[in-house]
């Protein structure tokens, strides 16, 4: 007869749920990125060009480094758990 989780049970759900977590923020940027491509596809009609292609490089840089950031976070998060 099984009274609680154990530890390991725990574990595995607390990463589960940190790579949920992450896979939505991977998704919702990916969303970001079409939306805001869209747009500058659409101020392509009215800016320069060169002026939409330094709009996309920052943008492009931008959600690089939140995507590096939430890497990290999660890395450091599983460690933590798997550490716990």
């Amino acid at each position: 007869m099984k009274l609680g989780t154990s530890r390991k049970e725990h574990v595995q759900a607390g990463l589960k749920k940190i790579k949920s977590l992450s896979e939505s923020f991977k998704q919702d940027s990916r969303e970001a990125r079409h939306g805001v491509m869209q747009k500058l596809k659409k101020l392509e009609k009215i800016l320069p060009q060169d002026e939409v292609k330094i709009l996309e490089d920052e943008f492009a840089k931008m959600l690089k480094t939140y995507e590096d950031k939430s890497k990290k976070i999660v890395e450091a998060k599983e460690k933590e758990i798997n550490q716990a």
